[in-house]
């Protein structure tokens, strides 16, 4: 049996997990990077981590007599993808015609033309070899809005949360929305994790805010 803090669990072997409680907390996102990606080419950046929401989980698991379970299972790695921009052409624009007025679509066109409205995708994944799950999507931005899923833009950006595996895990998207501003647009997903072996007694919820902005800056 392990008990540990994210200040002290280190990147061991992940263990199989025996558990039977209840604990549900709730957290923010783990792998926080307040510097935006701003490269003006496509830029990778992969960490290693803590899920502090797991983590909570299962300590408080372990402090009410559960045995065999270990806080291994709460480490992830953590990989990030940025493109490099791409301008957007009229004939992006044309596709959101039905979803805007007639000046906003003349404006947004005219600038697609003049090569100011331009687009970014990024991908963000969460591996732990037992579980694994990404938030992608692409934007558009021109300097002075930004926009995904808006009726400013119609259909042309889009966000898309996605469970890739899960392994003595039952995984949910429970939330996979947006908000935000005209200039900074705010990129939720949200996993519901429930540990099999347990009944699903034993589940936490993990939470992702990517956010992307007028100039093309991503951070999260």
């Amino acid at each position: 049996m392990k008990k540990l803090t994210s200040a002290s669990l280190g990147a061991a072997a992940l263990t199989a997990l025996l558990l039977a409680g209840s604990v549900s907390p709730a957290f923010a996102a783990p792998g926080t990077n307040k510097t935006p990606v701003t490269s003006p080419t496509t830029s990778t950046t992969t960490t290693t981590g803590v899920d502090e929401a797991c983590l909570a989980a299962v300590n408080t698991a372990i402090s009410r007599g559960e045995t065999g379970i270990s806080t291994d299972v709460c480490t992830y790695t953590q990989t990030v993808t940025v493109s490099a921009p791409a301008q957007a052409t009229p004939a992006d624009i044309q596709a959101a015609r039905g979803t805007l007025s007639k000046s906003d679509y003349q404006s947004l066109q005219a600038a697609a033309t003049a090569g100011a409205v331009q687009s970014k995708t990024f991908n963000r994944t969460y591996d732990n070899v037992v579980v694994a799950w990404h938030q992608s999507g692409r934007f558009y931005y021109n300097g002075s809005r930004a926009w995904v899923s808006t009726t400013y833009s119609g259909a042309t950006g889009y966000q898309s949360c996605v469970v890739d595996r899960a392994i003595g895990y039952i995984i949910e998207v429970k939330k996979c929305d947006e908000s935000g501003t005209t200039t900074t647009r705010n990129l939720r997903a949200i996993f519901h994790s429930s540990v099999v072996p347990s009944g699903g007694i034993v589940n936490w919820d993990t939470e992702w805010h990517t956010y992307v902005n007028a100039t093309g800056s991503v951070w999260w």
